[in-house]
């Protein structure tokens, strides 16, 4: 079962995402997961090991579907 469709079958799932090290782009990322329905169930960020491209961080996210 894909991370779409155990989301779609209101299962929790998890994923990693890298963006943007700059203001505001966390919370975007919570919109994008807002406008598609999802309820946020954990998400973490961490600058420390976000590897070769500073400009950049892995944002852990783990979601389910609303009812």
């Amino acid at each position: 079962m894909t991370s779409k469709e155990r989301v779609q079958a209101g299962r929790p799932t998890g994923f990693s995402a890298s963006i943007s090290d700059r203001p505001g782009r966390l919370a975007r990322l919570c919109r994008v997961f807002s406008d598609l329905g999802v309820s946020i169930k954990d998400i973490a960020h961490d600058r420390t090991f976000s590897g070769p491209d500073v400009s950049a961080v892995p944002a852990l996210s783990k979601v389910e579907a609303n009812d």
